[in-house]
């Protein structure tokens, strides 16, 4: 049995999503300075998986992500690993995170009237697995067919693994979201599509955020298109973007507003203004109904989230 965005949302409204991977490892020792950076885990650290996500769910969060964003066989492969081996990483990144929501919702969320939670395989550009920073910019150069085969054998992967639904995030350019749309209709998978923005109108890439989501609208297998890893300054006008091309639901998740040095690999600056849990209200009325966090956001953001639609829900 496979869970769904859309009935959450017809039972609440909307639907709270989890927080950074890459964070809440963090936040418990584990080193993530390597090239597999959070797919590491999966090798050396999987009940440390298990306890980000349990702390998400914990914290409110309705649908989970998989551990999957830089994983990928030829990333694992190139660490030495066998093809079989990464496969069966990717796998377990599914696995662990339905083990987990399946224990917590039959524990506790059950009897706290919470819905059942939804497992996402995320999927990440191809610029991850580069590991260079090009995921923010879209600058790397693939031939479409070596791209689809990148793609897809992952994206296959995480489907026959479980998932309820593809993350197809942090997406630079409609070139390589359309890509990534198309496998997953081949494989007859479900998925959201969210795209990485520089501004309020434009990806990463330069494509104008309208016309990608205009384009994603038209894909069978896209349940919900929207942004993340986005500024929080930017989300507002983002959903305003959307929301003119499209009636599927909106999913936003912006980092913490703090801007990442892939020389150094850490983040820098300063978050950014109000709180997520303080903007989350505001970008339910402005027409998103999947919020949560990225990048430098943990337990305690989701849970602002969570209490501030609750809050709201209840007028």
């Amino acid at each position: 049995m496979r869970y769904s965005l859309s009935d959450i949302i017809d039972r609440q409204g909307y639907v709270v999503l989890d927080g950074s991977m890459g964070t809440g490892l963090a936040e418990k020792g584990f080193e993530l300075n390597t090239a597999l950076w959070t797919a590491g885990a999966l090798v050396t650290a999987p009940e440390l998986v298990r306890q980000v996500h349990l702390d998400y769910f914990e914290a409110g969060a309705d649908c989970g992500i998989s551990d999957s964003y830089q994983a990928t066989v030829p990333g694992f492969m190139v660490q030495g690993y066998t093809r079989e081996q990464a496969e069966g990483y990717i796998a377990l990144s599914v696995r662990l995170l339905k083990e987990t929501g399946e224990q917590w919702w039959q524990e506790n969320g059950r009897k706290q009237g919470r819905p059942h939670p939804v497992a996402a395989g995320a999927a990440g550009p191809y610029g991850a697995y580069l590991a260079d920073g090009s995921e923010y910019t879209g600058a790397y150069e693939i031939s479409e067919e070596d791209l689809r085969e990148f793609h897809r054998q992952r994206m296959k992967i995480l489907w026959e693994a479980g998932a309820d639904i593809l993350a197809i995030e942090t997406i630079p350019s409609l070139w390589e979201a359309r890509i990534m749309a198309q496998e997953a209709e081949k494989l007859g998978a479900k998925a959201w599509v969210t795209f990485s923005c520089k501004n309020g109108e434009q990806t990463n890439k330069g494509d104008l955020l309208g016309e990608a989501a205009a384009a994603m609208d038209r894909m069978e297998a896209v349940e919900a298109i929207g942004v993340n890893c986005t500024h929080p300054r930017y989300i507002t006008q983002c959903i305003r973007q959307i929301r003119d091309y499209t009636d599927k639901p909106i999913i936003v998740y912006p980092n913490s507003g703090e801007e990442y040095d892939p020389k150094k690999k850490r983040w820098t600056g300063i978050r950014y203004g109000k709180t997520l849990g303080g903007y989350a209200p505001e970008w339910y009325q402005e027409g998103a109904k999947i919020i949560g966090g990225c990048c430098q956001t943990l337990s305690r953001q989701i849970r602002e989230i969570a209490g501030s639609l609750k809050e709201m829900e209840r007028g």
